[in-house]
């Protein structure tokens, strides 16, 4: 079951500062009753060569969407893609095998996590539901 919880409200924070929280080995904690993760994937990754963090489309981020999190878009123009960006494009599956096994396991669930430390999980895999990733092992004999 997957809550999510309802917009309030939204500001416009132009011009305001916007400071990022975690608590140390748990990127969560808790803000006026309300449980709040950062998704140091998302942020930290370069798949496309745009920069840490920037995707061309909502659907070309490979990451199955996080509950309880807020994300938005932001413009990035090709003249603000630098060099060093463009150089620092890495695959999901490079991504996530520089994260520990923790974080690895909140971004694709306990059981798919341990899949990828096995070798088993493909690029494919990743956004795809649990079950649809189990039949597939177990059509290939990876599973029994």
């Amino acid at each position: 079951m997957t809550w999510h919880q309802p917009i309030i409200e939204r500001v416009d924070t132009r011009g305001e500062f916007v400071y990022n929280l975690e608590v140390d080995e748990d990127h969560s904690y808790v803000a006026q009753g309300i449980v709040v993760h950062n998704c140091d994937l998302l942020a930290a990754q370069n798949i496309h060569g745009l920069g840490p963090g920037v995707y061309p489309t909502r659907e070309l981020t490979p990451w199955p969407a996080h509950p309880n999190t807020l994300s938005f878009l932001v413009a990035v123009f090709e003249d603000e893609v630098s060099e060093a960006d463009r150089a620092g494009k890495e695959t999901p599956l490079q991504a996530l095998q520089r994260l520990g096994p923790e974080i690895r396991a909140g971004v694709l669930g306990a059981t798919k996590a341990e899949y990828f430390d096995q070798g088993l999980l493909t690029r494919g895999m990743l956004r795809a539901r649990l079950r649809s990733v189990e039949e597939r092992l177990q059509r290939q004999g990876k599973l029994s």
